[in-house]
């Protein structure tokens, strides 16, 4: 059996076989429940909260389009902090497969666009810890040639690495593995490539992983 303690709200007693356990932490209320289908989750700490973001289709009507990027901070106690979520991304189109990065100011989220059946691209949107949207609709990192797909993000304390699929020699039948990197300043404001990604393989990754590389990429707007 589950009791209040008495001594809080977040604080429980779970009552079991072998004695009685204090849980720190708040049963958390699920809220109620948006239509449609939520997806392919993706979450980031700051160490305290949580955001975890997700591809939604609470306004679409129906088959699988109009996807939306939704997002919700989460407390370290398990509270939903946004019950009916944060609208990070509901543009016309498909917005899909989220990522999520914290910095020491901000999170960003990214995902892929597609504004018609044959294209994508990979964009970004920055989210305060108070769960502000900074970015409505989001800036684009790569607006390259056929599909860019399901991005992934990392932060080494200058700047983010994003990568992604992507299919811009599809008449190859083949895909490759690109990235960009996205400035951050000391306000925690995030600069938009302009370009269209790099290849990124095995020669490109002894220099993303050295400190060196890493510093001195750091002011570019190129993978070197």
């Amino acid at each position: 059996s589950i009791v209040p303690s008495g001594a809080s709200d977040r604080e429980y007693t779970i009552t079991h076989v072998n004695g009685t356990l204090t849980v720190r932490g708040a049963i958390p209320s699920l809220g109620t429940p948006v239509p449609q289908d939520q997806e392919r989750p993706a979450v980031a700490s700051t160490g305290g909260d949580f955001l975890v973001v997700w591809m939604d289709r609470r306004n679409g009507a129906s088959g699988k389009t109009d996807y939306d990027i939704y997002g919700t901070r989460v407390s370290p106690f398990g509270a939903v902090l946004d019950e009916r979520g944060i609208p990070i991304c509901v543009k016309a189109g498909r917005q899909e497969n989220p990522a999520v990065g914290v910095d020491e100011v901000n999170y960003l989220v990214v995902w892929e666009e597609h504004p018609d059946n044959q294209t994508s691209s990979i964009m970004g949107a920055r989210v305060t810890r108070e769960g502000r949207l900074l970015d409505p609709d989001g800036f684009v990192i790569s607006r390259g040639y056929w599909l860019q797909t399901n991005p992934r993000i990392a932060y080494n304390g200058s700047f983010y690495l994003v990568v992604w699929t992507d299919w811009r020699h599809y008449s190859e039948s083949i895909s490759d593995i690109y990235g960009a990197r996205v400035n951050v300043d000391s306000s925690g404001v995030a600069f938009q490539p302009t370009f269209q990604g790099n290849p990124v393989g095995p020669a490109y990754a002894s220099v993303l992983l050295g400190s060196a590389g890493l510093a001195a990429g750091a002011a570019g707007g190129t993978v070197n």
